[in-house]
Formats: structure tokens, C-alpha cells, sequence
């Protein structure tokens, strides 16, 4: 059994697994429409700031603010697998303006979700919020460094809902504290649980506890799921698609 704290396969011994004998599933499905509401969290905080409206009032403080807004505003996805799919869907309701790169564009994806491809350089240059939506890979380790968070919009908010790596996090940082970076949105960090990320000590950054996927409903969900993978994989009638190690039974 795995120990529910493991919250991604990055975080397991395969090799381990292999040299002992043990089988290892997954579950699929499940998070895709979870990990898209947190990134709309993200957007609608940065987008109406309820949170500092709320603050003043509590000081009893009665001062009106003009906010951006989501409407109009530019949604750049960085990889545009089932996570990605899934914050368009939500996004263009919104009346956003959704791009999105990735390595292998289907070109369909544009009347299916209202969304266009563009390339990296436009990405970055063009996004008022920039999510990634990545795996952790040899290739997407600190994608984003000081490089592409110069290519991005001045004021533009990055949103990491991916892996922690996946950004360089000295980097961001130095971002937020210049201004060039408007504020940032994470959720998971190159080792977790984390506590001293150098993110905490600016004010501009949003943190939470790689919750992206936790809520109650798809938690039960994916439980189920897995009861049903061992099931399955001792009767021997588990589908490809839910295997990553075989094991010996």
C-alpha cells in the first residue's frame, strides 16, 4: 500500500518496486476537473480580491476598489492534456481570451474548447496569467527560469499547479520583488511537505499545501477507484491503462 501523504508516482521507488516484486497501480481521471477548479480559484482571487474587500469592511472600513476582473484577460496554458482541457472549459464561460502551447497541438481542440494555439514565445508574451500544466520531466525541469519569466508580460500572475520543479523558485521570486511578475499562485514545491519555500516571504504570492485535487468528493472517488485497481489486478483483469509496475503475484 502506498501511504496516502505520497501525492504523485514522482514521489515512489520504482525501481524498488520492480526489484521487490511489488505491483503498482494508479488512478485516472479523478483530479483533472479538481486541479481546474483550484486554477479558477486562483484567477477569480487575483481577478476580484474578495480577500483584501473582506479585510477592510472587517475594519470596518468602507472603500470600494476597481478590480481587474477575469473578463478579457488572457488565460495562457502551458500544456494542454485532460488539466488543461478542463480549466478551458471553465475559463471560457468566463469570456477569458484561452491560449495554449504544448508539443503535439490538435488543432480540433480549437472548436471543441474555444481555446487557440500559439506558440511558446506568444504564450509567455501574451498570457495575463500563465498556468502550467505539465509533468515533471527531464525537459520541463525549471522550465520556467529567469529566461522565460523575462519573455512574460510585465504584471502577469504564474500560476504552478504542475510539479514543483517545475519552476525555478529563486527565480519567481526575484520576479515577484522586481514587479516584473505580478503575483504568483502555487501549489506544489520541489520537496513536500515544505515549509521554508522562498515564495512565504512575498506578500504577492498565494501558497497552498499541494491541495489542488483534495476535495471531498473526488477524494472518495479515487479511493473507491483504487480498491477497485487491486481488485482488479488480483483477478487479473486489470486494465493497461490503470498499471505502471506488473509485480508478481
Amino acid at each position: 500500500l502506498v501511504p496516502p501523504n505520497l501525492s504523485s508516482i514522482n514521489e515512489i521507488d520504482l525501481n524498488a518496486l520492480k526489484e521487490l516484486g511489488i505491483g503498482l497501480t494508479r488512478t485516472t481521471g479523478f483530479v483533472e476537473g479538481a486541479v481546474a477548479e483550484h486554477v479558477m480559484a486562483y484567477v477569480l482571487y487575483f481577478a476580484r480580491r474578495i480577500d483584501a474587500q473582506n479585510k477592510l469592511m472587517h475594519k470596518h472600513v468602507w472603500k470600494p476598489t476597481l478590480e481587474p476582473g477575469a473578463k478579457g484577460k488572457t488565460l495562457a496554458l502551458y500544456g494542454f492534456g485532460g488539466i488543461g482541457k478542463e480549466i478551458a472549459k471553465r475559463a471560457v464561460p468566463f469570456k477569458m481570451n484561452v491560449i495554449y502551447y504544448c508539443r503535439h497541438p490538435n488543432l480540433e481542440d480549437e472548436k471543441t474548447y474555444g481555446v487557440k494555439y500559439v506558440d511558446e514565445e506568444t504564450l509567455l508574451r501574451e498570457g495575463d496569467f500563465l498556468s502550467l500544466n505539465v509533468p515533471l520531466t527531464d525537459s520541463t525541469f525549471h522550465l520556467i527560469d529567469k529566461n522565460k519569466l523575462d519573455q512574460m508580460k510585465t504584471g502577469s500572475i504564474l500560476i504552478n499547479i504542475a510539479r514543483g520543479p517545475v519552476i525555478d523558485e529563486f527565480a519567481v521570486t526575484d520576479a515577484l520583488k522586481s514587479g516584473k511578475l505580478g503575483a504568483a499562485a502555487v501549489d506544489v514545491f520541489p520537496s513536500e511537505p515544505c515549509t521554508d519555500s522562498p515564495l512565504a516571504d512575498c506578500p504577492t504570492a498565494v501558497l497552498t499545501p499541494h491541495t489542488a485535487s483534495s476535495t471531498v468528493e473526488n477524494s472518495a472517488e479515487m479511493n473507491i477507484a483504487a480498491v477497485d485497481n487491486v481488485l482488479n489486478y488480483l483477478q487479473g483483469t486489470l486494465d493497461d491503462k490503470y498499471l505502471v509496475i506488473k509485480g508478481a503475484r
